[in-house]
């Protein structure tokens, strides 16, 4: 059912468009700046130069047809520090953003092959050192291409010499293409279709869909708390989140986690196709059972047996379902992934649920490479992915240490994720066996890692307002 969301009022002309939706855009280039020592007045400048560019959240209000290149921008910790934002408006950030995604790493599962020291050299420089460090992130998306290229020819001209800033580097990304057709896919690397769920709270400007924001208990579907992505609203408890000081700063703002995801291509389809061998319900049941979704984006607790591309295609209803009637997970698996990141009503108390939603943004890099040829683990193919939440230990922490590797809130132990969770080779899914169809049990062992990290850190996207504050040098919470 498709009907109107209730409305909280937001300045959608102060607030960035990429918080609220991801733009109708195939190609991004994100870029990665330092702002140069003893230089921070050219810098301010050229962060005021930028912002003029900076797409607002008011974009959605128009028609986004006409909508061919867009901008948003982000700053570390460091960042702030490197522009010069006083002590007294410093210390009210958060301790994980202020620590930053490296000195997590046992908190978030970077350990072996994820490990920050394994990371690309632009992230590991950027932690190791000062000189390097990144500063602001640059989020670049255009229509094709060449747009894309141009665009950042343009704003790369403002951070030349004398900007006060200098580019370290930056990540093409973008939907991935038929090496043949050369037609845009809707899909990841590992052939899953991308970009189904998305987050919806009070005050955006789209038509409410069921299944995007929180169940509530009658059955039906409510936007979450505006807080729990935009800092200075009240979220689920019902309270402002914490948030820095002073108010104009934080407000309309948020905070995002960026991790650049290496996918272990070969290694997923060798595990595939050996595994299924074993598994009554064939390849791929097995590659819609790690997910929750058939690889066109069924889900499989609606349609158990097979892909329905109908339901799939349906924005109103590929999002609309409950565990109610699968809670032993005959149809889709305890830990499963998707069960894993939104667990709905799988658990006693939906409010948990609820309070550890991420906004998910991102596009896949590396070119793709169809299932009937060769690959290697080493090809670069991967997800560039952005969570975007309020809080950082709530939100995107939690899940990830606790929801994707470990299982115990889904009767699992220690089983961590099948699909993103650092299983290096020990790892192991049981998939809960289906009295309708006879099929028993059946447990995955011996689960590599899928997925690595190679590179991230936390940022803080603010406000229009909040930026030019920043680029004027008049933050203070005096």
């Amino acid at each position: 059912m498709t009907t109107q969301a209730p409305v909280e009022t937001l300045d959608l002309d102060d607030i960035q468009g990429f918080v609220i939706r991801t733009y109708p855009l195939p190609c991004a280039r994100y870029v990665y700046v330092h702002v140069e020592d003893k230089h921070v007045a050219e810098a301010r400048n050229t962060l005021e130069k930028l912002t003029q560019h900076v797409t607002q959240a008011s974009v959605w209000l128009n028609d986004t047809k006409e909508l061919d290149q867009a901008l948003n921008i982000a700053l570390t910790f460091k960042g702030l520090m490197a522009l010069g934002l006083p002590a007294s408006s410093l210390i009210t950030f958060p301790t994980a953003f202020a620590e930053g995604m490296a000195n997590r790493k046992i908190l978030l599962g970077d350990e072996g092959d994820s490990d920050p020291k394994n990371w690309d050299k632009v992230w590991q420089d950027s932690n190791t050192d000062n000189n390097k460090a990144i500063h602001l992130w640059l989020a670049i998306f255009a229509a094709t291409e060449n747009k894309r290229d141009s665009y950042y020819n343009e704003l790369n001209k403002l951070m030349g010499d004398g900007s006060g800033m200098s580019v370290l580097g930056f990540e093409d990304a973008g939907l991935l293409k038929d090496p043949k057709t050369k037609k845009y896919l809707n899909t990841e690397h590992f052939g899953y279709r991308d970009g189904i769920s998305d987050v919806e709270f009070k005050g955006m400007p789209f038509p409410h869909v069921d299944g995007r924001g929180k169940l509530m208990p009658d059955g039906s579907w409510s936007p979450l708390a505006t807080g729990e992505f935009l800092l200075g609203y009240p979220d689920e408890s019902p309270e402002c989140p914490v948030a820095p000081m002073p108010h104009t700063l934080a407000r309309n703002g948020t905070f995002m986690a960026v991790r650049k995801l290496h996918q272990n291509v070969a290694s997923f389809r060798k595990y595939l196709d050996e595994q299924s061998k074993k598994f009554p319900g064939g390849k791929e049941l097995l590659a819609a059972k790690f997910v929750g979704r058939w690889r066109d984006g069924t889900p499989l607790t609606l349609s158990p047996d097979k892909e329905d591309s109908a339901l799939a295609g349906d924005d109103s209803l590929n999002n609309s379902f409950n565990y109610k009637e699968d809670m032993d997970g005959h149809r889709c698996p305890m830990g499963a992934h998707i069960r894993r990141m939104n667990p709905r009503d799988a658990m006693l108390f939906s409010k948990l649920a609820d309070r550890r939603r991420i906004m998910r943004r991102g596009f896949p890099y590396g070119p793709y490479t169809p299932e009937d040829q060769p690959v290697n683990d080493a090809d670069e193919h991967g997800i560039m992915f952005f969570a975007i939440n309020s809080n950082f230990e709530r939100q995107f922490e939690f899940v990830q240490q606790q929801w994707v590797h470990y299982g115990n809130d889904f009767f699992q132990g220690d089983d961590k994720d099948p699909l993103v969770g650092s299983n290096e080779g020990k790892g192991k899914m049981v998939i809960q066996g289906d009295s309708r169809t006879d099929r028993p049990p059946h447990i995955c062992t011996g689960l590599p890692s899928f997925v690595n990290t190679r590179g991230g850190d936390y940022f803080f996207i603010p406000s229009l307002t909040a930026l030019r504050q920043i680029a004027l040098g008049i933050v203070s919470t005096i």
